[in-house]
């Protein structure tokens, strides 16, 4: 059985188990109230935590687990000057003050589809040695790229380009940027 026919049947196993333990006016509340009816879709009910939401009890059926708040939300989509929609995405744009939560973004850009992703932060003058903020951005980059990868591929000539701003003085910035394409990957890639 394939991923979906999975999903499928222990999501609507889990539906009707859930549907089950609520009574016809409960249930009516619940399907009434748009906030209730995504909370008994999406997050534990408080009368059933032990069994939790429907989509909740359905990834423990596959062994997966939830990560509700909406995780995939970009700082900025570019699209053609003609477009009503952001969709399609031309470019995903995460934007960070402090490099050192850079490593969500990352993992938004890999995610989301787009023809260029780009990350910008930057690293302030506080005594940090930026050789070893490189380092670590730039492990953090891979690792990610490489960890995506192993689940599912992308259009080879998607591009890269993460930007940072180095306080070499006060309030003066000089920018580096690593980029890459995902047929090359970002292993032989360096800020520069």
């Amino acid at each position: 059985m394939d991923q979906g026919e999975a999903l499928k049947c222990a999501f609507l196993r889990e539906y009707e188990a859930a549907r089950a333990r609520h009574s016809p006016s409960v249930w009516q509340e619940k399907w009434s109230d748009t906030y209730a009816w995504s909370r008994f879709v999406l997050y534990p009910d408080a009368g059933h935590s032990a069994d939790g939401a429907v989509l909740r009890a359905t990834a423990a059926d596959l062994g997966l687990k939830v990560h509700p708040g909406e995780p995939l939300r970009l700082d900025a989509v570019l699209s053609p000057i003609d477009s009503d929609h952001w969709f399609p995405v031309h470019v995903a744009v995460e934007h960070e003050n402090a490099w050192w939560t850079l490593g969500n973004e990352i993992r938004s850009l890999l995610t989301v589809r787009a023809r260029l992703k780009v990350a910008i932060t930057y690293c302030l003058r506080d005594g940090r040695e930026p050789a070893k903020i490189l380092e670590t951005i730039t492990h953090q980059i891979r690792s990610a790229f490489h960890a995506i990868s192993r689940i599912v591929g992308e259009d080879p000539n998607v591009e890269y380009l993460f930007l940072i701003g180095m306080e070499r003085d006060v309030r003066k910035l000089e920018w580096l940027s690593l980029s890459f394409t995902a047929k090359d990957g970002p292993d032989q890639a360096e800020f520069r």
